[in-house]
């Protein structure tokens, strides 16, 4: 009796389905999608690596969870900025909302934070993420 492998029909149907469903999002604007400012990994992963370098410690798993985050979270745009969350909005590759942004990126050791400078977010996710606060985002489920 030969078998029949269904995985690649419910792959097809599920990337239908979340094509579809970006699709409708993106036409009644319940989802700002700008095709050009949409990152590959590998441009998604060139900041968490160099916060990296330049010291900041983050483990190898943290920093994929960061890497997650940001894709499902902005697909990497540095300037994306979710108007329609409360508080002034979800703003950059973290989709930070500024009191929380302000609270967490100080007990990160941020001097001055800017919640639009990168390398803030991310030490700030680091921290938060360290300290078992990835349910903050919309995507912990995805990325845990």
């Amino acid at each position: 009796m030969k078998t029949l492998n269904l995985y690649p029909i419910l792959l097809f149907g599920l990337l239908v389905y979340f094509g579809l469903l970006m699709t409708i999002k993106t036409q009644f604007g319940l989802l700002d999608l700008d095709i050009e400012t949409m990152q590959t990994t590998a441009e998604i992963r060139q900041p968490v690596y160099q916060s990296m370098q330049n010291g900041i410690l983050i483990t190898p798993k943290t920093a994929e969870i960061i890497v997650c985050l940001i894709r499902c979270e902005s697909m990497g745009n540095p300037n994306a900025w979710n108007k329609n969350d409360p508080n002034d909005g979800s703003k950059s590759i973290l989709q930070f909302q500024d009191s929380t942004f302000d609270f967490y990126s100080i007990k990160a050791g941020i001097e001055k934070p800017d919640i639009w400078n990168i390398q803030h977010q991310i030490i700030t996710a680091n921290y938060m993420i360290s300290n078992g606060l990835l349910n903050q985002w919309t995507c912990s489920g995805v990325c845990d």
